[in-house]
């Protein structure tokens, strides 16, 4: 009796056409897993897309887009979608496969939260712009047409971003843009250091170098200093350290920050170098090579000529100094002068920026010839140790990196890129337009570079 009654059914079964029920196995199949990337993270939008579905019967496959749990994009046909309506937190989202039979797969993937900024400026344009992928400023000032402007390194203090020109010092607001006041103080380096209420600068007096202190509540000059030396506007700024103003002007000077003459170096051809200091030391370099003076009393202490070529800024870091040149890249013991790491790499190469330090590494953006593909090198800073070596990728390859900036794990190149400061691997890639100043904002706070003017932290 069961065989009679079971029949029918096979007999229904069997008469059932064989291409539908390949396409009912097929567009019954649960959705293949499948990894959602980031294409773009901007202040108010973003780009994904997906792996398309590799089942035999994609068509029956739709998605859906989740962020923080609430769905924001339901029945999509593409592989492509942007976010929009969107800030600049942390989300965690989710692209979610359904097929008709109720059966998903969830494939997870975060925007991370815009907190930083770059300053930057391109042609008559002085911009803040968020480190994100796309070019969206914060906010724009613009110069005057007839001001020549080549605007040096930057600092933050409180609310106000300070900076000079060719001629002019201004402070602005660092959240608006908007100005707060400008002083015309002539020719000038385009570089300079500060103190609480005051900034000193080292300008053209008669083609002379004459210092100033300019006072930021009430903008007046509150003194200035004049050397005999000429000035040179590229190696000019002053460096800021043991309360002490030091510049180059022909000879090596000291003043102190009342404008009162401590004492001078004498030079050996070498008009004007550029000048850095350390713990105990300041550096300056002539005919002679790298020169360490005792940062109290002017005596120099070592000078020490390598390879040949002529060092054009040196840095201080733990008691090891490097000086920067255009053939090897070196460590010369702080107190005695003598060599101790060394590296030699296979092409010319020439160091781009001042070097940025975190624990024992020290982090430079080199530059080889003849090929001038740039890459940055983390070093041991007492062993010379190479620990990696990041290539800089296309269409950052060639391009001039002159700030590094440290981030806790991060280091931020130029306002190019991000890199993990422990393995060099790529984390973010950023905008190219603009030249920077120097300055990185994360989370309210402020980060400066050290550059070749000596200024910075």
């Amino acid at each position: 009796i069961c065989l009679i009654v079971l029949l029918p059914f096979i007999f229904s079964a069997c008469t059932k056409p064989i291409d539908q029920t390949i396409d009912d196995y097929f567009n019954n199949l649960p959705p293949s897993p499948f990894k959602v990337y980031v294409d773009e993270r901007g202040v108010s939008h973003a780009v994904i897309h997906w792996d398309p579905e590799t089942k035999a019967n994609p068509d029956s496959i739709s998605y859906s887009v989740e962020l923080d749990g609430v769905t924001v994009a339901s029945g999509l046909d593409t592989t492509v979608y942007r976010l929009t309506n969107i800030t600049t937190k942390n989300y965690n989202g989710a692209v979610i496969a359904h097929e008709p039979k109720n059966s998903s797969f969830a494939a997870p993937f975060q925007l991370n939260a815009i907190d930083g900024f770059s300053y930057l400026y391109t042609g008559n344009t002085l911009i803040k712009a968020p480190l994100d992928s796309v070019f969206i400023p914060t906010w724009t000032f613009n110069f005057p047409s007839e001001m020549s402007i080549y605007p040096g390194p930057a600092l933050v203090a409180g609310d106000t971003l300070f900076f000079t020109t060719s001629a002019h010092f201004f402070a602005i607001n660092k959240k608006t843009g908007a100005e707060f006041w400008r002083k015309e103080i002539g020719n000038s380096s385009t570089s300079f250091v500060y103190t609480p209420g005051k900034v000193y600068i080292a300008r053209s007096a008669n083609s002379k170098l004459q210092l100033i202190a300019l006072n930021t509540a009430t903008q007046n000059i509150d003194w200035s200093y004049d050397t005999d030396g000429s000035f040179n506007p590229a190696n000019a700024g002053p460096v800021l350290a043991h309360n002490t103003l030091y510049v180059s002007a022909f000879h090596l000077w000291a003043v102190d920050l009342n404008g009162n003459f401590k004492w001078k170096v004498m030079s050996q051809n070498l008009p004007s170098s550029y000048v850095s200091a350390g713990a105990n030391n300041v550096y300056f370099t002539d005919e002679r090579g790298v020169n360490c003076v005792d940062a109290n009393t002017g005596q120099i202490k070592w000078s020490k000529w390598r390879f040949n070529v002529e060092s054009d800024y040196v840095s201080e870091y733990r008691n090891i100094v490097y000086p920067l040149n255009h053939i090897f890249i070196y460590g010369i013991d702080a107190t005695t002068g003598s060599t101790v790491w060394e590296y030699n790499p296979e092409a010319t190469t020439v160091t781009l920026s001042a070097p940025a330090t975190r624990g024992d590494t020290i982090y430079l953006a080199v530059q080889a010839f003849p090929d001038l593909k740039g890459s940055v090198m983390a070093f041991h800073y007492k062993t010379g140790k190479v620990f990696w070596t990041t290539k800089l990728p296309d269409p950052y390859s060639n391009m001039a990196v002159s700030h590094l900036v440290v981030v806790g794990n991060r280091l931020y190149v130029s306002n190019i890129l991000e890199l993990n400061a422990d393995d060099g691997s790529i984390l973010r890639k950023f905008f190219t337009e603009g030249r920077p100043m120097g300055v990185i904002e994360m989370s309210g706070k402020n980060y400066h570079s050290n550059t070749k003017h000596g200024f910075g932290d």
